[in-house]
């Protein structure tokens, strides 16, 4: 099977929660999810982000800061587990764009 290269997208953009243990579910785990991106809108505000299934924690093992006005995006290896996020302060939007 050749990579996908056209298809419906949807927006699963979020609000994210702060504080230690109050990780956002972000995207259920999803066998078919072949594309993936996260982006932090926000000015100040990292948003801190687990792919692998656990709660997302600043600072944490297992767990990846996504810096203000960034983005990262998954096309040829794409996460399929559950997806956690959180912030330090705020309640920045986690916007995220998936297909299918």
């Amino acid at each position: 099977m050749g990579m996908q290269t056209r298809g419906l997208v949807s927006d699963r953009s979020v609000i994210v929660t702060s504080g230690s243990g109050a990780a956002t579910p972000v995207l259920a785990a999803d066998a078919s999810r072949c594309y993936l991106l996260l982006a932090n809108p926000d000015v100040a505000l990292p948003i801190y982000i687990n792919l692998a299934g656990g709660t997302a924690l600043p600072h944490a093992s297992g767990s990846f800061a996504l810096a203000p006005q960034t983005s990262i995006q998954f096309a040829d290896f794409v996460p399929t587990g559950a997806i956690t996020a959180v912030t330090s302060g705020g309640t920045p939007i986690l916007t995220i764009i998936t297909m299918p």
